[in-house]
């Protein structure tokens, strides 16, 4: 699935099993007012280096206990007050 971020639209190609994961729902959950799907991509106006981060955290190998104890919702926070 074709996920396009931020203002720069940069584009990236990215499994759905990846956006399925949870950094990936938190992420979108946060922002899914921001969040539009058009002709099979999914836009997401956020900032590429978060979501970059985000999709490190899903890639990472980390198990989903690991990952829980992150705060996302503090990452997702730190990354929008520069919008």
């Amino acid at each position: 699935m074709t996920v396009v971020v931020g203002k720069e639209r940069r584009a990236f190609s990215v499994d759905q099993l990846v956006l399925d994961s949870y950094p990936f729902r938190v992420l979108l959950e946060t922002v899914a007012r921001k969040e539009e799907r058009r002709g099979g991509a999914i836009f997401v106006d956020v900032d590429a280096i978060l979501f970059e981060h985000i999709l490190w955290l899903a890639c990472d190998g980390r198990s989903v206990s690991q990952i829980l104890q992150l705060d996302l919702k503090e990452i997702i926070d730190f990354y929008a007050q520069d919008a």
